[in-house]
């Protein structure tokens, strides 16, 4: 729980009136510059500014709009209306800025336009922000250069830093704050407000080895903060602060409750600092199981003046204290109070392109709910806790965080594109979740850090099963052996239902995370493969069920063999396209591009890296969400076409296609050998095309199974509902 940042102020410099006015000594610029001069104004304004009085200080900025000092009131005026609740106030806050920044470049004031375009940086904007915010980072770090200013530089890559961790480049994250902190140095005051800065980033991933490195950091913010003069006693005092709270904070998620207590020694100052201790002792008093003190201190923290997320971490902690104890129905109250933060986060976001990462970075009270409903065997109910998230995923269109084939930043920015355009939707209830099922069969694997949970629903009803470490590790046995019968019989027992072969129709699958690439099709019940009595489908979660409307034309789009060295699926893709076959170079983006309304789009072509590898480049799932690719039916046939990078498998081409519009997809969910492959395509369109694609697919994995390597023709799936037409 990262708990308060703060703003730094920049060194100074002490002169007389242009110097003082050029350092924003304001203090000295009133002292030494003439009475009644536009300067004079506008350091009283940024005065008014330091009391608190923000409205009184843009009001007056802007009245010095004309003058000698335009752009530093147009800067000021901006950044305080840039901070305003009323939309309308930071649009114009926001041409105030701009304003400042070209007149900062017009006179060669480098210094001044990288701070003005780091803070444009920052300011939300309804459409295209990111890419929005990313030019203008990257403007602040070149005009920091040109000013060879170092202070500014800092500054920048901080910027940057913040900006990378909110579109999802946590690596590059890191590499800006070590160069915000490289530049920093010469500013001990600089230096301790990006090393705080560093810290918070690193408690909000989580995780031990990143708390321990937040401490760290926090330690050499408060040791440089405390060594430095180049701050106000004000500012000083916010750092100080700022690292006693974070640090108990991470002192307390390590479970360093002693440690976390010694932190809080720094007797609040104001009311908001009490506030701020007694919501951080709250946490340290829940995490001890004491209780009435934890419900004491969290009532005098005043959560109702608390934002939305420190309230949801709240219940999530008094939800795992109520566990603990043993009081399970308070538990479950206060998990479902944190759930519902986190829904409310997701549906005021600002910007909805971070809709997926608000969840992303908060899935702890759904599983801890989830494992607690299991524990009490209420199946349907926990059904509808792990859906929520997978329906999250469905209905937000959310791509993977760490998959980036090409340019890294680039590709982010088209996901975050993609997100930007999706509507928040609620997560089904159980009457939405019973009536999209309708009578299917379904199996939902969850696999949580080391536990991993079976819920199985047939006929409305639906129950939960803890895995075994047992059959956990034998899953894990027979995922690196699919072709071994005594393995495949283990893992069917762990992942199936017993009387799973009793049926004909499809039997619905949704896995995530560590179970994702697992070939269901290739277990065993009764010395026979799943797939001999019934096919298998895959989902990326149960509200991707349902028939997609589409006015699709008749046109077949077959692409492969773009690099000329797949001549098994290069010869498939001749058979099946004759002279309308688009090979080697014609297997290009274009093609599959205008495959967006074809009935058939098939591409025997390299999977690398999350994208299609076509004769000019690659196409991602981004990229199928953001043109709406949407034929009616894919056929994958390429390595990996069916993994994801993320733990529900939303950076896969099959959750990006039947997202985009598609009804069925066919891909894979391993690496392929290219003739074998080409045995397993041949026998699934040699089926009869009425089947649709999930009964060709299985009447094709059992004809090849005595010929064809049970890894290949099993790591073959279909995506979609089964219920849908061909």
């Amino acid at each position: 729980m990262a708990v308060a940042a703060i703003a730094c102020g920049r060194p100074a410099g002490v002169d007389p009136c242009v110097d003082a006015y050029a350092h924003e000594r304001w203090d000295d610029v009133v002292a030494r510059c003439p009475v009644g001069s536009d300067r004079v104004a506008l350091a009283r304004a940024y005065r008014q500014l330091g009391d608190h009085h923000a409205a009184d200080a843009a009001t007056a900025a802007e009245a010095l709009l004309t003058g000698p000092v335009a752009a530093d009131a147009a800067y000021l005026a901006g950044y305080v209306r840039a901070q305003d609740e009323d939309p309308s106030r930071v649009a114009h806050g926001r041409e105030l800025l701009v304003r400042a920044l070209a007149g900062f470049q017009r006179v060669g004031a480098h210094g001044k336009a990288a701070k003005a375009a780091s803070f444009l940086a920052r300011v939300p904007r309804p459409e295209a922000h990111f890419e929005d915010a990313l030019t203008y980072a990257r403007l602040a770090s070149a005009e920091a250069e040109l000013a060879q200013d170092d202070g500014a530089r800092a500054r920048a890559a901080t910027t940057l830093a913040e900006l990378y961790d909110e579109i999802g480049l946590a690596e590059d994250a890191r590499d800006a704050f070590f160069d915000a902190e490289e530049h920093a140095r010469p500013w001990p005051s600089l230096l301790a407000h990006t090393y705080l800065q560093h810290g918070l980033f690193l408690i909000d991933l989580g995780g031990e080895r990143d708390l321990r490195a937040a401490l760290g950091y926090l330690a050499e913010a408060r040791a440089h903060n405390r060594a430095g003069g180049d701050a106000t006693p004000h500012q000083r005092r916010a750092i100080e602060v700022a690292v006693q709270l974070n640090r108990a904070s991470a002192l307390a998620e390590l479970g360093e409750v002693d440690a976390a207590l010694a932190e809080l020694t720094e007797p609040p100052a104001d009311a908001y600092e009490a506030r701020r201790l007694a919501l951080v002792r709250g946490f340290v008093a829940a995490r001890v199981g004491d209780l009435p003190a934890a419900a004491a201190l969290f009532a005098a923290a005043d959560l109702g003046e608390v934002e939305l997320d420190l309230r949801g971490q709240v219940a999530l902690e008094l939800a795992r204290a109520y566990r603990r104890a043993g009081d399970a129905a308070a538990a479950e109250r206060y998990y479902r109070e944190a759930i519902a933060a986190v829904e409310a986060l997701r549906q005021g976001a600002d910007r909805p392109e971070l809709r997926p990462w608000i969840l992303a970075a908060r899935t702890r009270p759904y599983l801890e709910l989830l494992g607690l409903l299991a524990e009490a065997e209420r199946g349907l109910d926990a059904l509808v806790v792990a859906e929520s998230l997978h329906a999250r995923a469905w209905l937000d269109a959310a791509l993977a965080r760490d998959r980036h084939p090409l340019d890294a930043a680039a590709q982010s920015l088209l996901d975050a594109r993609v997100r930007q355009r999706q509507d928040a939707g609620p997560a089904l209830d159980r009457a939405s979740l019973l009536a999209r099922l309708d009578g299917r069969e379904a199996v939902v694997l969850l696999a949580i850090d080391d536990a991993a949970w079976r819920v199985h629903v047939r006929g409305g009803a639906a129950t939960i099963a803890a895995l075994t470490t047992d059959q956990i590790a034998a899953v894990g046995r027979w995922r690196r052996a699919p072709g071994e019968p005594a393995l495949a019989t283990a893992a069917a027992a762990a992942l199936l239902p017993r009387d799973v072969t009793t049926r004909a129709d499809p039997l619905y699958v949704v896995t995530s995370d560590a179970l994702a690439d697992l070939p269901f099709a290739a277990l065993r019940v009764d010395g026979q493969f799943v797939i001999a009595a019934r096919p298998i489908v895959r989902l990326p979660g149960l509200a991707a069920l349902g028939c997609r409307d589409g006015a699709w034309t008749d046109e077949r789009v077959l692409v492969g063999d773009a690099r000329g060295d797949l001549p098994h699926a290069a010869d498939e893709v001749r058979r099946l396209a004759g002279a309308h076959a688009r090979l080697g170079a014609a297997a290009d983006r274009a093609a599959v591009t205008a495959s967006a309304r074809a009935a058939l789009l098939h591409a025997a072509v390299h999977g690398r890296g999350g994208g299609l590898e076509l004769a000019d480049g690659l196409v991602t799932p981004a990229d199928v969400l953001d043109q709406q690719l949407a034929p009616r039916t894919v056929v994958l046939t390429g390595c990996d076409t069916a993994a994801g990078a993320d733990a529900e498998a939303w950076s896969s081409f099959p959750s990006a296609f039947l997202a985009a519009g598609s009804r069925h997809v066919v891909a894979t969910l391993r690496s392929v050998p290219d003739d074998a492959a080409a045995e397993v395509v041949r026998a699934y369109y040699a089926q009869p095309e009425p089947l649709g694609p999930a009964a060709r697919l299985a009447a094709a994995q059992r004809q090849v199974a005595a010929t064809v390597r049970v890894d290949v023709w099993a790591a073959f799936t279909v995506w979609g509902d089964a219920a849908c037409g061909p």
